[in-house]
């Protein structure tokens, strides 16, 4: 299932369980706009993690999409 489906079914759902009138696409775009994907920080150790693996080949499991997490790693790199 693609982000676009998958955020439009969790806001649906919500919106269903809460008796909101919002159309789930306005809460998906309502929520990307409040979406801060500037405000992360990294956890103690991880700069020594990333800078032991640059030899490897590495991958990133997520639940988020890819332009959520695209924002987030361009800050660190």
């Amino acid at each position: 299932m693609d982000i676009e489906s998958y955020e439009r079914r969790v806001f649906a759902t919500t919106a269903a369980a809460t008796g909101t009138d919002v159309p789930a696409s306005e809460l998906v775009q309502a929520y990307n706009d409040v979406l801060e994907n500037q405000a992360v920080f990294l956890r103690p150790g991880v700069d020594t993690a990333i800078e032991s693996s640059v030899v490897l080949a590495t991958a990133i499991v997520t639940n988020g999409s890819e332009n959520t997490h695209t924002t987030k790693l361009r800050r660190w790199a």
